[in-house]
């Protein structure tokens, strides 16, 4: 039976990805920039903010400190990736990007790259481009080491219902973000700004937050609230300690002849899937390297003393090995991996990281 891969659930410190929309004049640029002065205040850092709206952030440069640079012409969601991951890259504590909605309907944009892709008269056709966009948008979203603040602007939402009379006829249900409808699904908490720059939670996994209401005005208290709930917990795991990066290693070293507790054993580490203990290492490779070296060790002891199992002769025999020399250096657009190190071969059998 395998080991089980299942570990307790620990709360851990996370960055906030957070989301304000509103129609015009409702204050979703001075509420991200609020927001994220509080969050410097009660972190240290720089504030970085992506203007979309017609450098109309810089009109506020003298009420808030803020770097900004500004995007028009083309808003590619690569255009978008490429700067968050440089926002982390550059070491900012917040990111604003004022606005979302441009990386959905904006010049370049995800349906612009739909309308493009599009092959004859089928619509669908177009997606086979602009979905992948989407979601290589909204996974930069979730994984930037910054706190992220998105705006975008609002649409009125209808639905096609009946009305009293029984006639099937469109229904305002309400106010909707410019983006795709399941945007939101990216973000921890999603606000609604109304023309009274009233904040209203359409959505908070915050329970600190929620249990004070719905509906705010104090935008210093909110964020407090939030940035204590992001800040309770645990040290995160490092980026590199997951599930298939882990596995990696447990496939090489199985190849040659080693248990899954032997390899736990040599990592000091209770569970494969423990990715928190794994996270005591910085890297793939110095993981890797911890485990040849303790495995190295016993081989010495073994030498010494005779192997006490036919598995020990065969890993005495294996002895002599080449170290891995080939190191490729990660991309440096993220400031959690900006170390030079080994990538892990997507081939099992051709790992570079055990080669006895």
């Amino acid at each position: 039976m395998n080991s089980n891969p299942f570990v307790k659930a620990v709360k851990e410190q996370v960055k906030g990805r957070l989301s304000i929309t509103g129609p015009s004049g409702s204050g979703k640029t001075w509420t991200a920039l609020m927001m994220a002065t509080k969050l410097v205040a009660l972190e240290g850092g720089r504030i970085a903010l992506l203007d979309t709206e017609g450098q109309s952030a810089k009109r506020y440069a003298s009420d808030f400190d803020f770097d900004v640079i500004d995007l028009a012409g083309d808003f590619n969601p690569q255009r978008y990736i490429e700067l968050i991951n440089m926002a982390g890259e550059h070491g900012y504590t917040v990111l604003i990007i004022d606005s979302l909605s441009h990386a959905w309907n904006g010049s370049g944009g995800v349906l612009a790259i739909v309308d493009r892709s599009q092959m004859g008269k089928n619509k669908m056709s177009g997606w086979i481009k602009g979905r992948p966009a989407q979601q290589s948008l909204s996974d930069a979203i979730v994984q930037t080491p910054v706190h992220l603040i998105c705006t975008m602007r609002s649409k009125t939402e209808w639905d096609m219902s009946k009305n009293e009379q029984g006639k099937v006829s469109p229904q305002k249900i309400g106010l909707a973000p410019v983006q795709s409808s399941d945007m939101e699904y990216e973000f921890d908490i999603a606000f609604m700004l109304d023309q009274q720059h009233k904040m209203m939670v359409s959505k908070s996994r915050c329970s600190p937050l929620n249990e004070q209401g719905n509906e705010f005005t104090d935008v210093g208290h909110v964020t407090e609230t939030i940035h204590a709930w992001l800040t309770d917990g645990e040290q995160p795991v490092p980026l590199w300690a997951n599930i298939n990066t882990v596995k990696e290693i447990f496939v090489g070293y199985r190849e040659k002849g080693l248990t899954d507790n032997e390899i736990m054993g040599f990592a000091e580490v209770d569970k494969w899937a423990n990715y928190s203990q794994w996270g005591k290492y910085e890297s793939q490779d110095d993981a890797v390297e911890h485990i040849n070296t303790v495995w190295d060790a016993e081989l010495e002891i073994d030498t010494e003393q005779g192997p006490p199992d036919p598995l020990r002769n065969t890993m005495v025999a294996l002895t002599s090995r080449q170290k891995p020399t080939e190191t490729v250096r990660q991309s440096t657009r993220s400031n959690v991996l900006t170390k030079p190190m080994r990538l892990p071969a997507k081939n099992a059998s051709s790992l570079p990281i055990v080669t006895r």
